[in-house]
C-alpha cells in the first residue's frame, strides 16, 4: 500500500510536522469585508432618476439592478440566443471582458454562473424600446462602451445624491432586496 505523508507522520517516519511551518495568506479573506447597497428607497429613488437619461445608461443599470447581472454576463447576452422576449428570460452562458482594449468572448466565472434570469416587464418593455433606438449588433449591449459605464454611474450618483457604492454593488442590491 501507498503511504500517505500524514501516516509517515503518525508512525514517526518523519520529524516533524510538514506543515508546522506553512503560513496562510489570507488577504483574501473576505469575512470582514462590508457589503454595500441601496436601500429599498434608494433603489427606488435610482430608478426614478433614470427615467431622465439617455437609454444607453438607463438600460445599463436598471438591468444590473434588477437582474443581479455581473457587468460582464450582461455585455456578453445576445439578441438571438440569450434573451427570451416571450418567457422574460435572460440565459446566462458567456461573458465579455476587456482584454488588452478589445472585448472578448470568455466562459462564465464559475459553473454555477451559467444560469437562467427570469427579467421583470419592465426591463422587458425597456429593453423593447432600446432595441428600437438602435440598430442591433450580436451583443445586446454592443454599443455601449464597458468602461465608461462605471465612470458615468459614479458622476450619476454624486449629481443625484444617491450614496456612493460600486457598479458592481447594484449586484448586491437585487441580492439583497429579493
Amino acid at each position: 500500500p501507498t503511504r500517505r505523508s500524514s501516516d509517515l507522520f503518525e508512525y514517526e517516519l518523519i520529524e516533524t510536522q510538514p506543515c508546522n511551518r506553512v503560513k496562510l495568506n489570507l488577504k483574501n479573506d473576505r469575512k470582514n469585508v462590508e457589503i454595500h447597497y441601496y436601500t429599498l428607497s434608494e433603489y427606488k429613488k435610482a430608478l426614478e432618476l433614470l427615467q431622465n437619461e439617455d437609454i444607453k445608461k438607463r438600460i445599463v443599470i436598471e438591468m444590473a439592478l434588477k437582474t443581479g447581472m455581473r457587468r460582464s454576463e450582461m455585455f456578453g447576452l445576445d439578441w438571438d440566443n440569450d434573451y427570451d422576449e416571450k418567457n422574460h428570460l435572460f440565459k446566462i452562458r458567456r461573458s465579455m471582458q476587456k482584454v488588452n482594449g478589445k472585448m472578448v468572448e470568455m466562459p462564465c466565472k464559475t459553473q454555477s454562473s451559467m444560469r437562467e434570469i427570469s427579467i421583470p416587464d419592465s426591463l422587458v418593455t425597456l429593453l423593447q424600446e432600446y432595441k428600437a433606438s438602435i440598430t442591433p449588433k450580436k451583443y445586446i449591449l454592443e454599443d455601449i462602451d464597458y468602461d465608461s459605464i462605471t465612470a458615468w454611474f459614479r458622476k450619476w450618483e454624486v449629481k443625484n445624491g444617491l450614496p456612493r457604492i460600486r457598479f458592481h454593488d447594484l449586484r448586491h442590491t437585487h441580492a439583497t432586496l429579493l
